[in-house]
């Protein structure tokens, strides 16, 4: 995830993407899912601004 800090914008775009996917496959018990997919999502948010959260 810290990955998505520090990539260029395109980059985050697609790991993001990529993260997503995995962690709802590698981790479906984990009761923090909700809240690591949040992380994620509020990474890329901040990261790009004039995108919503759509």
């Amino acid at each position: 995830m810290l990955q998505l800090i520090v990539a260029p914008t395109a980059r985050a775009i697609e790991q993001g993407k990529q993260l997503i996917p995995r962690i709802r496959e590698e981790f479906p018990n984990l009761k923090q899912q909700p809240e690591l997919l949040e992380l994620i999502e509020t990474i890329l948010v901040y990261k790009l601004p004039q995108v919503s959260r759509k």
